[in-house]
């Protein structure tokens, strides 16, 4: 688990400095209750879900603290997806791509 995640000091920082975040460009009309059918991960079972498509399982290690624990609600999707990539690339300063 990551610090965003276990320091709910920092959830504050989250949604207000990194989670202007945007879906993936191949998807034109973002909807939160959107699920992949068609992916490696819905091949495997396990869809990509909401807007950000995060599985379930890394939704649920990357979830902020103070957000509703609900993939489908668009703030504790995208502060779940922020954190998994800064934690996956060490700071959001590293990200590659807008926020």
């Amino acid at each position: 688990m990551n610090r965003l995640t276990r320091d709910p000091s920092l959830a504050n920082h989250v949604k207000e400095r990194h989670c202007v975040a945007f879906p993936r460009p191949q998807r034109p009309h973002p909807r939160p209750s959107t699920i992949e059918l068609w992916d490696s991960n819905a091949k495997a079972g396990i869809p990509s879900k909401g807007l950000m498509q995060m599985i379930d399982l890394t939704f649920r290690i990357y979830h902020t603290n103070g957000t509703f624990c609900d993939i489908y609600d668009p703030i504790a999707d995208i502060a779940a997806a922020c954190n998994y990539a800064a934690d996956r690339s060490g700071s959001m300063d590293n990200v590659n791509g807008a926020y």
